[in-house]
């Protein structure tokens, strides 16, 4: 056959004919007869038997979506049946009450009479009918007599007797016409789901494992700072003694150049000269410069003159003698700065910052995420950067060379067990669903806004949305709207949702008082903002 199931929609005038006909040509396995409203084939129990004959003749399954009377007729039939068309299209449709046992099939059989007489019990065993209508021979009446005459009482009685029984088939015939035009409705539901407060949770589960390494980094420094030790300048003077005696010059003696100091180095004795005052007598002694640098290089016989007053006065004899007391045969040397490359804190802070970059961009590359799977936060030590207690001020080197490491660990859980933590979390949370409401399933969201691990465990914390729809109590809603005009009906059921009334026949202006005319259809719902 075709598809699984298939609909057939029934009409209130519709024979039990024209019913059959198209169940015969239905192309699918299970056949549901939706009649909304009353009809002839659901208002007659014997209708509905032979409908759920002819479905098991043709091997097929067949269902009826009614109001009240009609499935109860339909249970006395053995046919399934629903209050709507969605309960009976259900993945396992079960019918709210389970079928009453099947009555007796209803056949009528034919033939002629001494074919009938012949049968066997096995024929009649094996026909699977529960009820049989055999004809039989009628017997040979006997030769008539006349009657006696009945007394005039006797047939009063026999005719009041019959006019009661047409009386009683009369009015069970007025009972069942009236049932069956009696007044229905349909009530169709539309229940508009609202959304809750977001709701934040915070859910403790295994971890599904930890990420965790050691990076390493090393990077070159460059030496900025300047170390300066210079050297003094060095060189010979030769000391003239004009004094008719023999004159000591102590180390530390003081001669000049200009505005350039040196100090003798050693003690020198300077004799008298020869035909004094003539040709004075001379001694060399070795001089350094006070400062040190370049600038005690001086040319030679650029060093004239002798600072300390003592040695002054000795060398040169008489207060006014104007001779020259000192001087210097040759340029004076090796005076120099000796700039050298040292290394500096902020050379050495560089290089640190340089390895923490470094690490950093090694862990943001090591961090990368697998499909399915939420990632903690990363706990990551402070880099251990190797620095040498000497670095600092080291001298004679340009460059110099530092390394770092950094140790990190992020725990991990599967995605689809938070999203399902939180789903079970705010279904069984009794208090976020507003009264008369339940939580719609399938609008569930949840938002992960951050995952700590705490041990073996992870701590996520969620922000969960929903929606929530009213809850339909189908006997609540008939009684409540029992009787109330059409509008009243739709006010009185404007909580739920959309609310649409269909009233048969077109004349009625209220529901029907009786509950079981009242057909409850409940479709699914939409959101608040899809609203007309």
């Amino acid at each position: 056959m075709g598809d699984p199931t298939q609909l057939l929609y029934l009409e209130p005038d519709d024979e039990i004919t024209s019913v059959v006909r198209r169940l015969r040509e239905a192309d699918a396995g299970r056949v549901v007869l939706v009649a909304p409203g009353r009809s002839r084939v659901t208002t007659s129990a014997v209708a509905l038997r032979l409908l759920a004959g002819v479905a098991a003749d043709d091997g097929r399954d067949i269902a009826l979506v009614s109001d009240a009377a009609g499935r109860a007729l339909a249970a006395e039939a053995g046919i399934d049946a629903f209050p709507s068309v969605s309960e009976a299209n259900a993945e396992n449709p079960m019918p709210p009450e389970p079928p009453l046992a099947r009555r007796a099939a209803i056949r009528v059989v034919r033939g002629e009479e001494a074919r009938v007489a012949t049968l066997a019990p096995r024929d009649l065993a094996g026909s699977g009918d529960e009820t049989m209508a055999i004809p039989v021979a009628r017997p040979v009446p006997p030769p008539r007599a006349d009657p006696p005459a009945r007394p005039a009482r006797a047939r009063r009685r026999a005719l009041s007797r019959a006019a009661v029984g047409a009386l009683v088939v009369l009015l069970l015939v007025a009972v069942a016409g009236a049932a069956a035009v009696a007044p229905a409705a349909t009530v169709v539901i539309r229940p508009v789901s609202v959304p809750i407060e977001p709701v934040r949770y915070t859910l403790t589960l295994p971890a599904a494992g930890v990420d965790e390494d050691e990076l390493t980094a090393q990077t070159q420094g460059t030496a900025t700072g300047v170390f300066v030790d210079p050297s003094p300048a060095t060189g010979t003077v030769d000391f003239s003694n004009w004094n008719t005696v023999d004159v000591l010059v102590p180390a530390g003696t003081e001669v000049a150049a200009g505005d350039v100091l040196f100090v003798t180095l050693a003690d020198v004795t300077v004799p008298i000269g020869f035909f004094t005052p003539f040709a004075p007598g001379e001694a060399s002694a070795d001089v350094q410069a006070v400062e040190p640098g370049p600038a005690g290089n001086v040319p030679s016989d650029a060093i004239d003159r002798v600072v300390t007053d003592g040695v002054r006065a000795s060398l040169r004899g008489l207060p006014d003698n104007p001779n020259r007391l000192v001087r210097n045969r040759d340029a004076t040397a090796g005076g120099s700065e000796n700039r050298q490359p040292q290394v500096t804190r902020r050379d050495v802070n560089a290089a640190a910052d340089a390895i923490r970059a470094d690490l950093a961009d090694q862990l943001e590359g090591a961090l990368t995420d697998a499909p399915g799977m939420l990632y903690g936060e990363v706990e990551a030590d402070e880099p251990a950067i190797d620095i040498p207690d000497d670095l600092v001020r080291r001298r004679g080197e340009e460059t110099f060379t530092l390394g770092g490491s950094l140790a990190y660990r992020r725990a991990r859980v599967a995605a689809d067990d938070v999203e399902g933590a939180a789903r079970d979390r705010l279904l069984d949370d009794g208090d976020v669903t507003p009264p008369g409401r339940s939580i719609v399933e399938d609008s569930i969201e949840v938002e992960v806004r951050r995952v700590t691990r705490r041990g073996g465990n992870v701590e996520v914390r969620v922000t969960v949305t929903s929606l929530a729809e009213p809850i339909v109590d189908a006997e609540a809603v008939r009684g409540a709207v029992a009787g109330l005009t059409e509008p009243d009906a739709e006010r009185a059921l404007a909580d739920l949702g959309n609310v649409e009334i269909d009233l048969w026949p077109g004349w009625v202006d209220r529901v029907p008082q009786l509950e079981w005319r009242i057909d409850l259809q409940v479709d699914p719902a939409v959101a608040a903002s899809a609203q007309p």
